[in-house]
């Protein structure tokens, strides 16, 4: 009886140390339909889309995403995530900037528009990044791997404000003269809060020795009587 008890108590403390990540903003998930350019090899070098946090639930911890290569598969990515202000509905000052890497690209075994691209998941940890709650900010993903063929990010169904914007580069293609453009279409993307492992803290560790030493006393005691 003593032991399954003190299991027990094992359990609840190794439980309240777990919680897994909650999404915090959700733009929608992939469409297959269609996607843009945010490619640092290509005029269109980054793709941004916007996104506004709510109260108690604004610092993000994870980033995920979708997208593929035009008409090819993609090769190692090295991706970097940037978080700009708003400013006239486009992106502005840089906040932050993350560069991380191959963003755990996976296949997903879908196919994305007609021509049949490749689908790949994103995902990426970053530091705890809090912003204001109830202001609009930008989330602009790049890729610099892709030398040969050039990676865009997809779109999505849900309908945000069926607006995105694009960095281009060249001011003699670009309709704008270069610079941050508005783009139909919402991006595929969710932010979430940073996931916590099921790995009790310090102190819980030795609360839970004591009790686990407790009992075992306990138990000893009885023997003796």
């Amino acid at each position: 009886m003593e032991l399954r008890f003190a299991a027990a108590l094992a359990a609840g403390f190794f439980t309240a140390g777990s919680a897994s990540a909650a999404i915090i903003y959700d733009n929608g998930g992939p469409n297959q339909t269609n996607l843009y350019f945010g490619d640092s090899s290509y005029v269109y070098t980054e793709a941004a889309e916007n996104f506004t946090l709510a109260a108690g639930a604004n610092t993000i911890g994870d980033v995920h995403w979708w997208g593929g290569c035009a008409y090819s598969t993609c090769p190692t990515g090295a991706f970097t995530l940037n978080f700009y202000n708003n400013a006239s509905g486009l992106p502005s000052s840089l906040i932050s900037s993350y560069n991380v890497g191959s963003a755990h690209q996976t296949l997903t075994g879908n196919a994305i528009s007609l021509v049949l691209i490749p689908e790949y998941s994103y995902s990426a940890n970053i530091p705890a990044l809090t912003l204001a709650a109830g202001t609009p900010y930008w989330l602009g993903i790049s890729d610099s791997a892709t030398t040969d063929v050039t990676w865009g990010w997809e779109t999505t169904s849900t309908v945000h404000d069926s607006a995105h914007a694009q960095f281009c580069n060249d001011p003699d293609t670009c309709a704008s003269g270069g610079g941050w453009e508005s783009h139909p279409n919402d991006l595929a993307f969710n932010l979430t809060s940073r996931e916590v492992s099921a790995v009790p803290e310090p102190g819980t560790l030795t609360l839970l020795g004591m009790g686990l030493a407790g009992f075992c006393a306990l138990r000893r005691r009885r023997r003796v009587v």
